[in-house]
């Protein structure tokens, strides 16, 4: 007799700290455009989130995924969130409390591209 073998999934703990420790997602246009990009993780990428927490300046998650690699997952939010919230602050009203944003994520930015798209550490 064959014994059956139940598939575990592991739970990850996940903390995405924004660069620079700004308080990104005190701001409703950047909270909202990060957590779409998590949903569409769920959706199409397979992330299964069990608990979240959204600070002013990092996500906290207990999750894994239904099929590939978390870290590519997290890897391609990461990519997405980015470039989202750099279009926001270049194409978005300036003004006082976001303007200063920019050149603190280009600061942060890998030296090896021109646009600085980096936002977390």
């Amino acid at each position: 007799m064959r014994s059956k073998r139940r598939k575990s999934k592991e739970l990850f703990y996940v903390e995405l700290r924004i660069a620079g420790g700004i308080s990104l997602f005190s701001n409703k246009p950047f909270q909202k455009k990060t957590l779409d990009g998590l949903q569409w993780c769920c959706d199409k990428r397979g992330l299964r989130i069990y608990e979240y927490s959204l600070l002013p300046d990092k996500i906290l998650m207990i999750a894994n995924t239904a099929w590939g690699s978390l870290p590519d997952v997290i890897e391609s939010y990461k990519d997405f969130s980015s470039k989202a919230v750099m279009l926001m602050l270049r194409n978005g009203k300036s003004n006082l409390h976001t303007s200063w944003m920019l050149s603190i994520f280009q600061e942060f930015g890998p030296q090896n591209k021109a646009e600085g798209i980096h936002i977390w550490e």
